[in-house]
């Protein structure tokens, strides 16, 4: 079961790749947005450190570097900690020991002219995300 998530996982961000990047190619702007169950940068996890030979995070390194996508909360927060998913076995939310997996990437050129903040609203409960 554990390996066909696994097939099924790699084949998805596969077809979001070519999609992201068949849109970028025509030259058309692109919002990727959701939980993409990774953090990007030890700055985005309580543990402040990452593994970065994670496959899902070098694919998400590979298509923010081909499609030209920056990660929207950091390009108006390059340096506050905060975090969308806390473990609710260990109660990680009561101490903050969270991670950062739910993120807005955008087209960097259509980014610069956002004049909304892509901050996280971390007091509204509801689940572990």
């Amino acid at each position: 079961k554990y390996e066909k998530r696994i097939e099924f996982k790699g084949k998805f961000l596969e077809a979001v790749r070519i999609r992201t990047n068949a849109v970028r190619k025509a030259g058309r702007e692109v919002i990727l947005l959701g939980d993409l169950n990774v953090s990007i940068s030890k700055m985005d996890t309580a543990r402040n450190a990452i593994d970065p030979k994670n496959p899902s995070r070098r694919w998400l390194y590979g298509l923010m570097s081909d499609a030209d996508l920056v990660d929207t909360y950091r390009y108006f927060h390059p340096r506050r900690r905060q975090y969308t998913h806390w473990s609710q076995i260990t109660g990680a939310r009561a101490n903050n020991f969270g991670s950062r997996i739910d993120m807005i990437l955008g087209s960097s050129g259509m980014v610069r002219r956002f004049s909304y903040d892509a901050g996280i609203k971390d007091k509204i409960q509801g689940s572990d995300h």
